[in-house]
């Protein structure tokens, strides 16, 4: 019984230093704990007043987009701190982490068998028995599993990345939301002015004689509607703020600087170069391109099954020395097992070989779905591209110079009273949509080339070309 303890506690030992598990270096998308966190993993020793755990980040918005705001500032904070891009980087580095374990053996088994009566054999009482097996799956399982393992991975790698881009999109239509907003405000302040002026004009040539009373207070009137238009477009701020600062993880109260005003870009799109650009980079394309390969792997897997695993394990038994021959010494008796499983349900294992198929096929099926869904998104955004361009082209340069001299000339027969309000007003308010309409336009300009860069899953240049792609800052 000694000897078999001992045996035991060395089969024990050395199982125990051949696997100490190595600790694996953090991932390189994984966030720094916070201070919260790690309090979190020191002993607990409850304080005698609780304080509330302080977040710096979302308390005030303790940054600089509230005193100046840019786009590039804001793609920067979204890449660092948004937590569904987090959270994405950190499931495809948490499947990188299943490829080894995929590809590895199984633990091996150790048995103990004490005999309550000892078993009387001719070579002396067998005490116990001690024996260790190890799994040997048949060649090329183990490559295959770590093979399925390493596409998922990369797969969830390139949707980590759609996610990124789905988010910096939304991040930059908001961002412009914002911008149109503020433009708006002060495009109805300035109105307001204007035709405050217009309405005391009114009212003095409606004291003097020249003209109505009717004149006066329409111009009351659509002073009274520019100011409800002013609390409409206050709201829409606020919510465009709000949904800015939840996608740049900011506190929905932190306060939002007014975007800078741009100029029209200057775009040259070509429908061809784009769609190859698609193809080649929109990471949902390229995650299902490794959905196929894993798939091809998965059937290849599935034909293994037909072949057996084998395991080979030894035994060790413990025998006394008082046997029943005249002969018989005690001495230990060792004997090397081999044992394999018998693949016989053929139907099992043939269903599995056709659901593998059926998956490879489906994968087939969905990349080319997602590849026509994807053109037509490209050629979609690359019409409102465009559309957006001329728009904002034709009221820049044409409508609202024009719509400008009108109200001008309209003004200045009014006040000689060659005009009456009424023409004055309606010009007025042509002028005023003009004036909103292009910054619509403009916004709209560049909430399409967002898209369109969504799209195709690359950063482009204005002249429709790939830029080089920005790493994530840690």
């Amino acid at each position: 019984m000694r000897k078999t303890l001992g045996v035991l506690v060395g089969v024990v030992l050395v199982l125990g230093c051949t696997g100490q598990p190595k600790i694996p270096p953090a991932a390189e998308t994984a966030p720094a704990p916070s201070k919260t966190e790690a309090a979190r993993s020191q002993p607990e020793t409850p304080p005698k007043t609780p304080a509330p755990v302080k977040d710096e980040k979302r308390d005030a918005g303790g940054d600089d987009l509230a005193e100046s705001i840019t786009l590039r500032k804001c793609i920067d904070q979204a890449l660092r701190l948004n937590p569904e891009i987090r959270s994405a980087r950190l499931l495809a580095s948490a499947l990188q982490h299943r490829v080894t374990q995929a590809r590895s053996l199984d633990d091996p088994r150790v048995s103990v068998g004490v005999y309550t009566d000892p078993l009387q054999t001719a070579a002396g009482p067998v005490h116990s028995t001690v024996g260790v097996s190890q799994k040997l799956p048949f060649p090329g399982k183990l490559s295959l599993r770590g093979r399925v393992a390493h596409e998922n991975a990369v797969a969830a790698r390139e949707l980590a990345r759609s996610v990124e881009q789905r988010v910096l999109a939304d991040v930059k239509k908001t961002y412009y939301a914002v911008y149109v907003a503020h433009k708006a405000i002060e495009v109805n302040q300035r109105n307001q002015k204007l035709l405050a002026s217009l309405a005391r004009l009114a009212q003095v040539k409606y004291e003097i004689g020249k003209g109505t009373k009717q004149d006066a207070l329409r111009a009351q009137v659509a002073l009274s509607k520019l100011r409800d238009q002013l609390i409409r477009f206050e709201q829409e701020l606020e919510t465009a703020e709000a949904k800015l600062n939840m996608l740049l993880n900011r506190a929905v109260t932190a306060k939002v600087g007014a975007p800078a005003d741009f100029a029209v870009k200057e775009i040259d799109l070509r429908i061809a170069g784009l769609l190859d650009l698609a193809a080649e980079n929109r990471p949902e394309l390229l995650a299902l391109k490794h959905a196929i390969s894993r798939d091809e792997f998965n059937k290849d897997l599935a034909v293994l099954d037909f072949f057996p695993d084998l395991t080979l394990g030894f035994t060790y038994s413990d025998i006394g020395r008082h046997g029943l021959s005249p002969v018989a010494n005690g001495q230990e008796a060792w004997a090397l097992t081999f044992s394999a499983n018998v693949p016989i349900w053929y139907d099992r294992l043939m269903e599995g070989v056709r659901e593998a198929k059926d998956m490879l096929a489906k994968s087939h099926a969905d990349y080319e779905q997602r590849k026509n869904l994807t053109f037509f998104e490209v050629k979609d955004a690359i019409v409102r591209v465009k559309t957006s361009e001329r728009l904002a082209r034709l009221f820049r340069d044409t409508i609202i110079p024009q719509a400008r001299q009108t109200l001008e000339a309209a003004q200045s027969g009014y006040q000689v009273g060659k005009v009456d309000f009424l023409t004055v007003l309606d010009n007025w308010r042509g002028l005023l949509d003009f004036e909103l309409e292009l910054y619509r336009a403009k916004a709209s300009l560049e909430q399409n080339f967002a898209e369109l860069e969504r799209a195709i899953g690359a950063e482009l240049a204005p002249g429709g070309r790939a830029m080089p792609e920005k790493k994530a800052k840690p």
